[in-house]
Protein backbone atom coordinates (compact mmCIF):
# COMPACT_ATOMS: atom_id res chain seq x y z
CA UNK A 1 0.00 0.00 0.00
CA UNK A 2 3.24 2.31 -0.61
CA UNK A 3 2.46 5.80 -1.69
CA UNK A 4 -1.21 4.76 -2.49
CA UNK A 5 -2.88 6.08 0.76
CA UNK A 6 -4.07 9.70 1.41
CA UNK A 7 -2.73 11.96 4.29
CA UNK A 8 -4.91 11.83 7.18
CA UNK A 9 -7.63 9.14 6.55
CA UNK A 10 -9.28 6.36 8.20
CA UNK A 11 -9.09 3.60 6.31
CA UNK A 12 -10.65 -0.22 7.67
CA UNK A 13 -8.95 -3.27 5.99
CA UNK A 14 -10.59 -6.92 6.27
CA UNK A 15 -7.88 -9.85 6.56
CA UNK A 16 -9.31 -13.42 5.96
CA UNK A 17 -7.28 -16.79 5.29
CA UNK A 18 -8.30 -18.93 2.49
CA UNK A 19 -7.45 -22.63 2.04
CA UNK A 20 -7.75 -25.57 -0.30
CA UNK A 21 -11.49 -25.50 0.77
CA UNK A 22 -12.51 -22.07 0.29
CA UNK A 23 -12.82 -18.72 2.83
CA UNK A 24 -12.47 -19.40 6.42
CA UNK A 25 -14.98 -16.80 8.26
CA UNK A 26 -13.90 -17.57 11.72
CA UNK A 27 -10.84 -16.01 10.67
CA UNK A 28 -11.91 -12.66 9.98
CA UNK A 29 -9.77 -9.66 11.14
CA UNK A 30 -10.95 -6.28 10.82
CA UNK A 31 -8.10 -3.91 10.86
CA UNK A 32 -8.65 0.32 11.46
CA UNK A 33 -5.96 2.81 11.30
CA UNK A 34 -5.68 6.35 10.67
CA UNK A 35 -3.07 7.69 8.67
CA UNK A 36 -0.24 10.39 9.36
CA UNK A 37 -1.29 13.91 8.17
CA UNK A 38 0.87 14.91 5.28
CA UNK A 39 3.91 16.86 6.84
CA UNK A 40 5.94 20.03 5.85
CA UNK A 41 9.93 20.33 5.81
CA UNK A 42 11.04 23.37 7.62
CA UNK A 43 15.28 23.72 5.96
CA UNK A 44 16.36 26.46 8.48
CA UNK A 45 19.14 28.51 6.44
CA UNK A 46 22.45 28.33 8.16
CA UNK A 47 24.77 31.10 7.89
CA UNK A 48 28.78 29.62 7.34
CA UNK A 49 28.67 28.77 3.72
CA UNK A 50 32.44 28.49 3.01
CA UNK A 51 35.19 26.30 4.57
CA UNK A 52 37.89 23.89 3.83
CA UNK A 53 38.04 19.99 3.90
CA UNK A 54 38.62 20.76 7.36
CA UNK A 55 35.54 22.96 8.27
CA UNK A 56 32.75 21.64 10.50
CA UNK A 57 29.37 22.61 9.20
CA UNK A 58 25.74 22.02 11.78
CA UNK A 59 22.71 22.14 10.53
CA UNK A 60 19.01 21.40 11.17
CA UNK A 61 15.40 21.15 10.12
CA UNK A 62 12.08 20.10 11.45
CA UNK A 63 8.62 19.13 10.65
CA UNK A 64 4.91 20.29 10.76
CA UNK A 65 3.76 16.93 12.00
CA UNK A 66 5.28 15.46 15.33
CA UNK A 67 5.90 11.75 14.70
CA UNK A 68 8.66 8.60 15.71
CA UNK A 69 7.57 7.59 11.51
CA UNK A 70 9.55 10.75 10.79
CA UNK A 71 13.09 10.86 9.86
CA UNK A 72 15.21 13.80 8.54
CA UNK A 73 17.87 13.19 5.85
CA UNK A 74 20.38 15.88 4.59
CA UNK A 75 22.34 16.07 1.10
CA UNK A 76 25.08 17.89 -0.27
CA UNK A 77 24.87 17.58 -4.06
CA UNK A 78 28.04 18.78 -5.81
CA UNK A 79 26.78 21.53 -8.67
CA UNK A 80 30.14 20.22 -10.72
CA UNK A 81 28.79 16.91 -11.04
CA UNK A 82 25.70 16.14 -9.65
CA UNK A 83 26.43 13.67 -7.05
CA UNK A 84 24.86 13.46 -4.43
CA UNK A 85 25.98 12.42 -0.64
CA UNK A 86 23.99 11.96 2.28
CA UNK A 87 25.64 13.54 5.21
CA UNK A 88 26.09 12.10 8.49
CA UNK A 89 25.23 8.77 6.60
CA UNK A 90 21.98 10.02 7.10
CA UNK A 91 21.07 8.83 10.67
CA UNK A 92 17.44 10.07 10.81
CA UNK A 93 18.22 13.03 13.39
CA UNK A 94 16.58 16.40 12.61
CA UNK A 95 20.47 18.43 12.97
CA UNK A 96 23.34 17.14 11.23
CA UNK A 97 27.24 18.01 11.92
CA UNK A 98 29.28 17.56 8.69
CA UNK A 99 32.47 18.25 7.19
CA UNK A 100 32.68 18.00 3.25
CA UNK A 101 36.31 16.65 2.38
CA UNK A 102 36.49 17.61 -1.38
CA UNK A 103 36.63 20.92 -2.53
CA UNK A 104 33.65 22.32 -4.66
CA UNK A 105 30.63 24.03 -4.92
CA UNK A 106 27.52 21.78 -3.01
CA UNK A 107 23.80 22.60 -2.63
CA UNK A 108 22.25 21.69 0.17
CA UNK A 109 19.53 19.50 0.83
CA UNK A 110 16.57 18.37 3.89
CA UNK A 111 14.42 15.15 2.54
CA UNK A 112 11.56 13.93 5.40
CA UNK A 113 11.56 10.51 4.81
CA UNK A 114 9.83 7.46 6.54
CA UNK A 115 11.09 5.02 8.75
CA UNK A 116 12.01 2.47 5.68
CA UNK A 117 13.60 5.16 3.67
CA UNK A 118 10.98 3.80 0.82
CA UNK A 119 8.55 6.96 0.68
CA UNK A 120 9.93 11.32 1.08
CA UNK A 121 7.30 13.32 2.09
CA UNK A 122 8.95 16.31 1.44
CA UNK A 123 12.30 17.93 0.47
CA UNK A 124 13.48 21.24 0.16
CA UNK A 125 17.03 22.73 -0.84
CA UNK A 126 18.34 25.55 1.62
CA UNK A 127 18.86 29.01 0.23
CA UNK A 128 22.46 29.01 0.37
CA UNK A 129 25.07 26.89 -0.89
CA UNK A 130 28.66 25.55 0.48
CA UNK A 131 32.02 26.81 -0.94
CA UNK A 132 34.92 24.32 -0.12
CA UNK A 133 38.30 25.59 -0.72
CA UNK A 134 41.58 23.72 -0.14
CA UNK A 135 43.52 24.57 2.88
CA UNK A 136 46.93 25.98 1.40
CA UNK A 137 48.39 25.75 5.36
CA UNK A 138 48.21 21.67 4.45
CA UNK A 139 51.43 20.32 2.84
CA UNK A 140 50.28 16.80 2.63
CA UNK A 141 46.35 16.29 2.27
CA UNK A 142 46.80 12.52 2.24
CA UNK A 143 48.44 12.50 5.41
CA UNK A 144 45.83 14.61 7.31
CA UNK A 145 42.93 12.65 5.89
CA UNK A 146 44.90 9.32 7.11
CA UNK A 147 45.24 11.11 10.70
CA UNK A 148 41.51 11.99 10.65
CA UNK A 149 40.58 8.56 9.97
CA UNK A 150 42.46 7.18 12.83
CA UNK A 151 40.98 9.88 14.90
CA UNK A 152 37.91 9.41 13.70
CA UNK A 153 37.78 5.69 14.49
CA UNK A 154 39.11 6.03 18.15
CA UNK A 155 35.81 8.31 18.42
CA UNK A 156 33.79 5.99 17.26
CA UNK A 157 32.26 8.60 14.37
CA UNK A 158 31.46 6.22 11.83
CA UNK A 159 30.59 9.07 9.10
CA UNK A 160 33.53 10.57 9.51
CA UNK A 161 35.46 7.45 8.98
CA UNK A 162 33.77 6.98 6.18
CA UNK A 163 33.67 10.46 4.81
CA UNK A 164 37.52 10.57 5.34
CA UNK A 165 38.42 7.06 3.79
CA UNK A 166 36.23 8.34 0.28
CA UNK A 167 37.99 11.52 0.55
CA UNK A 168 40.91 9.73 0.43
CA UNK A 169 40.54 7.83 -2.16
CA UNK A 170 39.47 10.31 -4.28
CA UNK A 171 42.60 12.15 -3.38
CA UNK A 172 44.55 8.94 -4.52
CA UNK A 173 43.07 8.89 -7.74
CA UNK A 174 44.97 12.24 -8.88
CA UNK A 175 47.70 12.55 -5.72
CA UNK A 176 50.54 14.09 -6.17
CA UNK A 177 53.61 13.17 -8.20
CA UNK A 178 56.28 14.16 -4.91
CA UNK A 179 53.67 11.14 -3.06
CA UNK A 180 55.83 8.44 -2.77
CA UNK A 181 54.32 5.07 -3.68
CA UNK A 182 55.41 3.03 -0.87
CA UNK A 183 53.30 5.82 1.48
CA UNK A 184 49.75 5.36 -0.91
CA UNK A 185 50.37 1.88 -0.57
CA UNK A 186 49.78 2.28 3.31
CA UNK A 187 46.69 5.22 3.08
CA UNK A 188 44.90 2.32 1.13
CA UNK A 189 45.79 -0.33 3.37
CA UNK A 190 44.93 2.19 6.17
CA UNK A 191 41.30 3.22 4.20
CA UNK A 192 40.69 -0.76 3.81
CA UNK A 193 41.45 -1.78 7.06
CA UNK A 194 38.49 1.24 7.78
CA UNK A 195 35.83 -0.19 5.52
CA UNK A 196 36.51 -3.40 6.76
CA UNK A 197 35.39 -2.15 10.71
CA UNK A 198 32.54 -0.34 9.17
CA UNK A 199 31.22 -3.20 7.46
CA UNK A 200 31.75 -5.40 10.46
CA UNK A 201 29.12 -2.69 12.08
CA UNK A 202 25.23 -2.82 11.18
CA UNK A 203 24.45 -0.99 8.62
CA UNK A 204 21.56 1.31 9.53
CA UNK A 205 20.32 2.03 6.22
CA UNK A 206 20.46 1.76 2.26
CA UNK A 207 22.35 5.47 2.30
CA UNK A 208 25.36 4.15 4.66
CA UNK A 209 25.40 0.67 2.34
CA UNK A 210 25.30 2.80 -0.48
CA UNK A 211 28.49 4.75 0.24
CA UNK A 212 30.03 2.14 1.56
CA UNK A 213 29.97 0.17 -1.58
CA UNK A 214 31.10 3.70 -3.84
CA UNK A 215 34.27 3.75 -1.44
CA UNK A 216 34.84 0.15 -1.94
CA UNK A 217 34.52 1.28 -5.91
CA UNK A 218 36.88 3.58 -5.57
CA UNK A 219 39.61 1.81 -3.70
CA UNK A 220 39.36 -0.64 -6.40
CA UNK A 221 39.89 1.37 -9.40
CA UNK A 222 43.14 2.81 -7.98
CA UNK A 223 44.09 -0.63 -9.28
CA UNK A 224 46.97 -3.49 -8.44
CA UNK A 225 49.80 -0.96 -8.00
CA UNK A 226 48.22 0.93 -4.74
CA UNK A 227 46.33 -2.61 -4.05
CA UNK A 228 48.66 -5.16 -4.75
CA UNK A 229 47.97 -7.92 -1.71
CA UNK A 230 44.90 -10.07 -3.12
CA UNK A 231 43.93 -9.95 1.08
CA UNK A 232 42.96 -6.86 0.45
CA UNK A 233 41.06 -7.87 -3.00
CA UNK A 234 39.09 -9.97 -0.65
CA UNK A 235 38.31 -7.73 2.38
CA UNK A 236 36.69 -5.35 -0.60
CA UNK A 237 34.46 -7.92 -2.17
CA UNK A 238 33.87 -8.77 1.93
CA UNK A 239 32.74 -5.13 2.54
CA UNK A 240 30.14 -5.70 -0.59
CA UNK A 241 28.98 -8.26 1.04
CA UNK A 242 28.54 -6.90 4.52
CA UNK A 243 26.71 -4.08 2.61
CA UNK A 244 24.23 -6.46 1.37
CA UNK A 245 23.52 -8.72 4.00
CA UNK A 246 23.06 -6.21 7.15
CA UNK A 247 21.00 -3.69 6.23
CA UNK A 248 17.52 -4.15 7.96
CA UNK A 249 15.34 -5.71 5.51
CA UNK A 250 12.70 -3.04 5.40
CA UNK A 251 15.45 -0.86 3.04
CA UNK A 252 15.17 -1.16 -0.23
CA UNK A 253 18.71 -1.76 -2.15
CA UNK A 254 17.89 0.03 -5.69
CA UNK A 255 20.55 2.63 -5.05
CA UNK A 256 23.25 -0.19 -4.58
CA UNK A 257 23.43 -0.81 -7.84
CA UNK A 258 25.64 1.63 -10.31
CA UNK A 259 28.24 1.64 -7.39
CA UNK A 260 27.41 -2.60 -7.12
CA UNK A 261 28.25 -3.01 -10.78
CA UNK A 262 31.20 -0.11 -10.74
CA UNK A 263 32.75 -1.91 -8.49
CA UNK A 264 32.77 -5.57 -9.79
CA UNK A 265 34.34 -3.41 -13.15
CA UNK A 266 37.16 -2.38 -11.37
CA UNK A 267 37.86 -5.67 -9.49
CA UNK A 268 37.71 -8.21 -12.29
CA UNK A 269 40.59 -6.67 -13.93
CA UNK A 270 42.01 -5.83 -10.02
CA UNK A 271 41.49 -9.52 -9.27
CA UNK A 272 43.87 -10.77 -12.15
CA UNK A 273 46.85 -8.37 -10.93
CA UNK A 274 46.99 -9.21 -7.14
CA UNK A 275 48.41 -12.10 -7.02
CA UNK A 276 50.79 -11.49 -10.11
CA UNK A 277 52.68 -8.04 -8.49
CA UNK A 278 55.69 -8.10 -7.33
CA UNK A 279 58.21 -11.25 -6.29
CA UNK A 280 56.25 -12.40 -2.99
CA UNK A 281 53.11 -13.17 -5.10
CA UNK A 282 52.06 -16.79 -6.11
CA UNK A 283 51.11 -15.97 -9.53
CA UNK A 284 54.54 -15.01 -10.47
CA UNK A 285 54.52 -17.27 -13.53
CA UNK A 286 51.35 -18.58 -16.43
CA UNK A 287 50.62 -22.10 -14.27
CA UNK A 288 49.97 -20.35 -10.76
CA UNK A 289 46.71 -19.34 -9.36
CA UNK A 290 44.70 -16.15 -9.62
CA UNK A 291 41.32 -17.58 -7.12
CA UNK A 292 40.51 -13.96 -6.60
CA UNK A 293 38.88 -13.86 -9.95
CA UNK A 294 36.59 -17.27 -9.30
CA UNK A 295 35.41 -15.35 -5.79
CA UNK A 296 35.04 -11.78 -7.97
CA UNK A 297 32.25 -13.49 -10.72
CA UNK A 298 30.65 -15.90 -8.12
CA UNK A 299 30.04 -13.05 -5.94
CA UNK A 300 28.54 -10.34 -8.37
CA UNK A 301 26.76 -13.71 -9.89
CA UNK A 302 24.47 -14.36 -6.27
CA UNK A 303 24.40 -10.88 -4.85
CA UNK A 304 22.88 -9.14 -7.95
CA UNK A 305 19.46 -10.30 -7.69
CA UNK A 306 18.90 -9.69 -4.42
CA UNK A 307 19.97 -5.89 -5.17
CA UNK A 308 17.57 -5.30 -7.77
CA UNK A 309 14.31 -7.27 -7.72
CA UNK A 310 13.60 -7.17 -3.85
CA UNK A 311 10.18 -4.29 -5.43
CA UNK A 312 9.74 -6.28 -8.57
CA UNK A 313 6.98 -8.58 -9.50
CA UNK A 314 5.93 -11.13 -12.05
CA UNK A 315 7.15 -10.38 -15.30
CA UNK A 316 10.10 -8.24 -14.23
CA UNK A 317 13.07 -8.15 -17.04
CA UNK A 318 16.24 -6.19 -16.75
CA UNK A 319 19.41 -6.14 -18.88
CA UNK A 320 22.43 -4.96 -16.26
CA UNK A 321 26.06 -4.42 -17.45
CA UNK A 322 29.19 -3.55 -15.20
CA UNK A 323 30.09 -0.93 -18.13
CA UNK A 324 28.67 1.91 -15.83
CA UNK A 325 30.10 5.45 -16.16
CA UNK A 326 33.76 5.85 -14.79
CA UNK A 327 33.89 1.95 -14.95
CA UNK A 328 36.97 0.30 -15.76
CA UNK A 329 38.60 0.53 -19.65
CA UNK A 330 40.66 -2.31 -20.16
CA UNK A 331 38.29 -5.18 -19.24
CA UNK A 332 35.08 -6.10 -20.58
CA UNK A 333 32.10 -5.20 -18.62
CA UNK A 334 29.99 -8.35 -17.03
CA UNK A 335 26.64 -8.18 -18.80
CA UNK A 336 23.30 -9.81 -16.40
CA UNK A 337 20.16 -9.84 -17.29
CA UNK A 338 17.56 -10.45 -14.85
CA UNK A 339 13.61 -11.99 -15.18
CA UNK A 340 11.09 -13.08 -13.04
CA UNK A 341 9.21 -15.99 -13.53
CA UNK A 342 5.89 -16.93 -11.62
CA UNK A 343 3.78 -19.13 -14.39
CA UNK A 344 3.55 -22.05 -16.45
CA UNK A 345 3.19 -20.24 -19.59
CA UNK A 346 6.58 -18.26 -18.99
CA UNK A 347 8.41 -21.69 -19.61
CA UNK A 348 8.48 -20.96 -23.23
CA UNK A 349 10.15 -17.42 -22.56
CA UNK A 350 14.49 -17.88 -22.64
CA UNK A 351 16.32 -15.57 -20.61
CA UNK A 352 18.31 -14.23 -23.62
CA UNK A 353 21.52 -12.20 -22.58
CA UNK A 354 24.40 -10.80 -25.48
CA UNK A 355 25.58 -14.52 -27.00
CA UNK A 356 23.80 -16.73 -24.93
CA UNK A 357 20.45 -17.81 -23.57
CA UNK A 358 18.71 -20.04 -20.83
CA UNK A 359 15.28 -21.75 -20.78
CA UNK A 360 13.48 -24.35 -18.48
CA UNK A 361 11.29 -27.06 -20.49
CA UNK A 362 9.39 -28.82 -18.20
CA UNK A 363 6.19 -26.58 -17.40
CA UNK A 364 5.98 -28.96 -14.46
CA UNK A 365 9.14 -26.94 -12.92
CA UNK A 366 6.95 -23.66 -13.27
CA UNK A 367 4.04 -25.29 -11.22
CA UNK A 368 5.87 -26.39 -8.23
CA UNK A 369 7.28 -22.68 -7.30
CA UNK A 370 5.09 -20.15 -6.91
CA UNK A 371 7.89 -17.29 -8.02
CA UNK A 372 11.62 -17.18 -9.02
CA UNK A 373 14.45 -15.15 -10.59
CA UNK A 374 16.54 -15.88 -13.34
CA UNK A 375 19.76 -14.55 -13.70
CA UNK A 376 22.12 -14.66 -16.68
CA UNK A 377 25.53 -13.10 -16.09
CA UNK A 378 27.85 -12.77 -19.09
CA UNK A 379 31.97 -12.80 -18.44
CA UNK A 380 35.26 -13.64 -19.50
CA UNK A 381 36.05 -17.87 -18.80
CA UNK A 382 36.83 -17.02 -15.05
CA UNK A 383 37.89 -20.88 -14.18
CA UNK A 384 40.89 -20.88 -16.64
CA UNK A 385 41.55 -17.20 -16.05
CA UNK A 386 42.46 -18.43 -12.45
CA UNK A 387 44.64 -21.04 -13.49
CA UNK A 388 42.44 -23.80 -11.23
CA UNK A 389 41.86 -25.73 -14.46
CA UNK A 390 42.92 -25.66 -18.22
CA UNK A 391 39.40 -26.08 -19.19
CA UNK A 392 38.56 -24.65 -22.96
CA UNK A 393 35.25 -23.97 -24.62
CA UNK A 394 34.69 -23.04 -28.09
CA UNK A 395 31.73 -20.63 -27.65
CA UNK A 396 32.57 -17.08 -25.94
CA UNK A 397 31.66 -18.38 -22.88
CA UNK A 398 30.46 -20.66 -19.71
CA UNK A 399 27.30 -20.81 -17.98
CA UNK A 400 26.06 -21.15 -14.60
CA UNK A 401 22.67 -21.49 -12.84
CA UNK A 402 22.28 -21.18 -9.06
CA UNK A 403 19.40 -20.88 -6.48
CA UNK A 404 20.17 -18.24 -3.73
CA UNK A 405 21.55 -19.44 -0.53
CA UNK A 406 18.29 -19.99 1.36
CA UNK A 407 15.59 -20.74 -1.06
CA UNK A 408 14.26 -23.70 -2.49
CA UNK A 409 16.41 -24.82 -5.10
CA UNK A 410 15.65 -25.82 -8.50
CA UNK A 411 14.64 -29.35 -8.61
CA UNK A 412 16.88 -32.27 -10.46
CA UNK A 413 14.67 -33.34 -13.39
CA UNK A 414 15.74 -35.40 -16.31
CA UNK A 415 16.34 -32.89 -19.95
CA UNK A 416 14.07 -29.90 -17.99
CA UNK A 417 16.88 -27.36 -18.91
CA UNK A 418 18.71 -25.56 -22.05
CA UNK A 419 21.36 -23.63 -22.04
CA UNK A 420 21.92 -22.16 -25.29
CA UNK A 421 25.62 -21.04 -26.84
CA UNK A 422 26.46 -19.06 -29.72
CA UNK A 423 29.86 -20.90 -31.67
CA UNK A 424 33.32 -19.38 -31.98
CA UNK A 425 35.21 -22.30 -33.12
CA UNK A 426 36.63 -21.66 -36.81
CA UNK A 427 36.95 -25.12 -37.29
CA UNK A 428 34.47 -27.94 -38.44
CA UNK A 429 32.67 -29.11 -35.84
CA UNK A 430 31.66 -32.69 -36.02
CA UNK A 431 30.49 -33.18 -32.16
CA UNK A 432 29.39 -31.47 -29.68
CA UNK A 433 31.07 -32.06 -25.92
CA UNK A 434 28.97 -29.67 -23.10
CA UNK A 435 30.08 -30.55 -19.14
CA UNK A 436 29.12 -29.09 -16.11
CA UNK A 437 31.93 -27.69 -13.43
CA UNK A 438 31.50 -27.82 -9.81
CA UNK A 439 31.45 -26.96 -6.68
CA UNK A 440 32.30 -23.55 -7.24
CA UNK A 441 33.89 -20.80 -5.29
CA UNK A 442 32.97 -18.74 -2.22
CA UNK A 443 33.63 -15.86 0.10
CA UNK A 444 34.89 -18.82 2.53
CA UNK A 445 36.73 -21.14 0.14
CA UNK A 446 38.56 -19.58 -3.37
CA UNK A 447 39.52 -23.00 -4.11
CA UNK A 448 43.58 -22.83 -4.69
CA UNK A 449 43.58 -26.33 -3.15
CA UNK A 450 41.93 -27.07 -6.20
CA UNK A 451 39.08 -29.41 -4.83
CA UNK A 452 36.35 -26.94 -6.99
CA UNK A 453 35.45 -26.89 -10.64
CA UNK A 454 35.48 -30.65 -12.06
CA UNK A 455 34.25 -31.38 -14.95
CA UNK A 456 31.22 -33.97 -15.88
CA UNK A 457 29.12 -34.65 -18.36
CA UNK A 458 26.84 -36.70 -16.57
CA UNK A 459 23.14 -36.21 -17.78
CA UNK A 460 24.04 -33.89 -20.26
CA UNK A 461 22.66 -34.15 -24.01
CA UNK A 462 25.10 -31.80 -26.50
CA UNK A 463 24.02 -30.89 -29.83
CA UNK A 464 24.75 -27.83 -32.35
CA UNK A 465 23.56 -25.95 -35.08
CA UNK A 466 24.96 -24.08 -37.57
CA UNK A 467 25.43 -21.25 -35.20
CA UNK A 468 24.62 -22.29 -31.42
CA UNK A 469 25.56 -25.72 -28.73
CA UNK A 470 22.57 -26.69 -27.04
CA UNK A 471 22.98 -28.62 -23.54
CA UNK A 472 20.01 -30.27 -22.08
CA UNK A 473 20.28 -31.14 -18.64
CA UNK A 474 18.64 -32.59 -15.72
CA UNK A 475 19.94 -29.86 -12.77
CA UNK A 476 21.46 -26.47 -12.35
CA UNK A 477 25.34 -25.56 -12.45
CA UNK A 478 27.89 -24.21 -14.32
CA UNK A 479 28.36 -25.30 -17.90
CA UNK A 480 30.61 -24.73 -21.00
CA UNK A 481 30.63 -26.59 -23.99
CA UNK A 482 33.31 -27.55 -26.93
CA UNK A 483 33.71 -28.83 -30.75
CA UNK A 484 34.81 -32.50 -29.41
CA UNK A 485 36.65 -33.21 -33.39
CA UNK A 486 37.70 -29.89 -34.01
CA UNK A 487 41.41 -29.14 -35.07
CA UNK A 488 42.26 -27.39 -33.03
CA UNK A 489 45.22 -24.56 -34.06
CA UNK A 490 48.18 -23.76 -30.85
CA UNK A 491 46.46 -21.88 -27.86
CA UNK A 492 47.46 -19.21 -27.24
CA UNK A 493 47.99 -17.28 -24.07
CA UNK A 494 44.51 -16.56 -22.43
CA UNK A 495 43.15 -13.38 -22.95
CA UNK A 496 42.44 -11.09 -19.30
CA UNK A 497 39.07 -11.75 -18.02
CA UNK A 498 36.75 -10.22 -20.85
CA UNK A 499 39.57 -8.96 -23.31
CA UNK A 500 38.47 -6.55 -25.80
CA UNK A 501 41.08 -8.23 -28.58
CA UNK A 502 38.86 -10.91 -27.74
CA UNK A 503 35.57 -10.11 -29.20
CA UNK A 504 36.59 -12.53 -32.27
CA UNK A 505 37.16 -15.61 -30.59
CA UNK A 506 39.34 -19.15 -32.26
CA UNK A 507 39.17 -22.54 -30.85
CA UNK A 508 42.27 -22.09 -28.82
CA UNK A 509 40.71 -19.24 -26.94
CA UNK A 510 38.60 -19.20 -24.24
CA UNK A 511 35.30 -16.47 -22.71
CA UNK A 512 32.53 -17.07 -20.18
CA UNK A 513 29.17 -16.78 -19.39
CA UNK A 514 27.79 -17.43 -15.76
CA UNK A 515 23.67 -17.34 -14.74
CA UNK A 516 22.30 -17.34 -11.55
CA UNK A 517 18.64 -17.96 -9.91
CA UNK A 518 16.74 -16.65 -7.33
CA UNK A 519 13.95 -18.59 -5.84
CA UNK A 520 11.75 -16.65 -3.47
Amino acid sequence: LARKLSPNTVYTLQVRSISAAGFDDSNDATLTFRTIEQPQLRFEKFNNSEGTPQTSFTMSASSSVSSSLLQYYFYSEDVATSERVCLGLCNGAPTVTFSIKIPGRYRIFAALVDATSQAVFDERENVNEILITEDTTVEAPEEELATEINECYAAGDDACLLESVNALANSLLVARQELQEEDKIRYVKDAIAALEQLSGNSIPNTAFGTRLIDTARIIARLGPTLVPDSGDTLVLLRVIAASIERVPDNNQLEDYVAPFLGFYNYTASLALSTDSQGTTRRRLLQDQLSPRVLQTVESANSQLPTITTKRETCGFTQRYTSAVEGGSSDVEPMVFKVQIYCNPDQAETPVDGDFSSFSIICSSILESLQQFTIVLQETGNFVAQSGISNVTVDTPGLTQISTQPGTPPLPVQPECYKVTQAISASDTIEEADCFRLGPGATLENDCADGSCYAETNSSITSTFTNLNFEATTDRVGLYGCRARSAVRPTPSPSPVVGDRNASSLGAGTIGGIVVGVLVF
